[in-house]
């Protein structure tokens, strides 16, 4: 199928130390429906490799999973607070291309 593109209206996050097999944090991205439009970002500690990101794209869904070092998890909450809109980018034939991005915006704008 390839790639497909949502609007996140919503974001949440989860901190702790049992998350699932080592995360320590993770944010889930939703787009306008949760059970259909899902961008997961998972933070991974130092001491833990980062897995390989996954990708699903149907007629019914599209969810991605971005693995992330745990170093990074500032600028996506950042992101996600300070900007809008944000879009997420699924790719199941290359779910390493998983993103989530502003649009553009004039530079010196303020926030």
């Amino acid at each position: 199928m390839a790639r497909k593109r949502f609007e996140v209206k919503e974001y949440r996050v989860f901190l702790g130390t049992k998350l699932g097999v080592g995360r320590c944090a993770q944010i889930d991205c939703i787009g306008s429906d949760e059970t259909s439009e899902l961008l997961y970002l998972m933070f991974w500690p130092k001491n833990i490799p980062v897995p390989q990101n996954r990708s699903i794209i149907n007629q019914s869904r599209v969810v991605g999973h971005m693995n992330l070092p745990s170093k990074q998890y500032p600028w996506y909450v950042d992101l996600l607070r300070n900007e809008a809109p944000i879009w997420a980018m699924i790719d199941d034939t290359d779910p390493e291309s998983n993103t989530i991005s502003t649009t553009s915006e004039p530079v010196g704008e303020e926030e």
